[in-house]
């Protein structure tokens, strides 16, 4: 079956419950039915993941250079899946937002912490289930995510942005930066990374490529097509930043 004519949004669901999780390297979706997908030797070797993958530093610096053109002193920031603060220590240090980082992880919560002891006075953390803050919430001017949502089915992707979408002002920005793979040489992007891994230990390379492998798989993986269609069928406007490899910077305007 061709999996872009077959796709189709699932309807609106407030029951479900969502736990949204670290970025790329913190706590992923906690489902009563999913098994937490990144574990505890791969949030060990976590630093080194981040390393040697290309598109970590030069994307989390450009994602904060473009958060700092679209930013006014009022608004209010959230970034969902805060993981250990890389992606929102550049937006610190290059604005002066205030920021609420969420992350289900008291984990990831305890390292970003100490990584960003310098902005505590701008920084307000959130350890707990995405969604059930979400669902309470006030309205954000800018809703930030960084290699968080590629680890969530399909299914929940789309309860997710619909959430973001519902929780954004009108005209306010949901910016992502994740794993879009393109059209073409999905595979050759995904061997490449891969490839990268052998400077792991054994048992870090080993469970971060059964982990790469599984999102890569049609029930995880986000393709540029795709991935922009259910955006934009939710009520966004799309607008690709910049791309290292397999990896988007993507933001989206709730213009209605």
């Amino acid at each position: 079956m061709n999996e872009k004519s077959s796709f189709v949004l699932p309807p609106h669901s407030e029951s479900v419950r969502i736990g949204l999780a670290g970025s790329e390297m913190g706590n992923i979706l906690n489902q009563k039915n999913m098994k937490n997908r990144y574990g505890k030797k791969l949030r060990e070797e976590n630093r080194k993941i981040l390393e040697i993958s290309p598109a970590s530093p030069t994307l989390r610096t450009i994602m904060a250079l473009e958060f700092k053109k679209l930013f006014r002193t009022a608004d209010r920031v959230l970034e969902i899946g805060c993981g250990e603060g890389d992606s929102a220590e550049p937006v610190l240090a290059y604005t002066s937002a205030n920021m609420e980082l969420l992350d289900e992880s008291p984990e990831m919560v305890r390292i970003a912490k100490q990584r960003l002891a310098r902005y505590k006075k701008r920084v307000t953390f959130i350890a707990e289930d995405g969604l059930s803050y979400l669902e309470r919430s006030k309205p954000y001017d800018f809703i930030l995510s960084s290699w968080t949502i590629h680890n969530f089915t399909w299914e929940d992707k789309v309860k997710l942005f619909r959430m973001i979408y519902r929780k954004l002002r009108t005209g306010g920005l949901f910016i992502m930066m994740d794993k879009v793979y393109p059209e073409r040489d999905k595979k050759k992007l995904l061997d490449l990374q891969l490839a990268r891994y052998r400077y792991l230990s054994k048992l870090g390379m080993r469970e971060i490529m059964s982990h790469e492998r599984n999102d890569f798989s049609s029930r995880y993986r986000m393709d540029e097509q795709k991935t922009y269609s259910v955006l934009r069928r939710i009520g966004f406007h799309i607008r690709v930043i910049d791309r290292v490899e397999r990896d988007v910077i993507m933001v989206a305007k709730k213009e209605l």
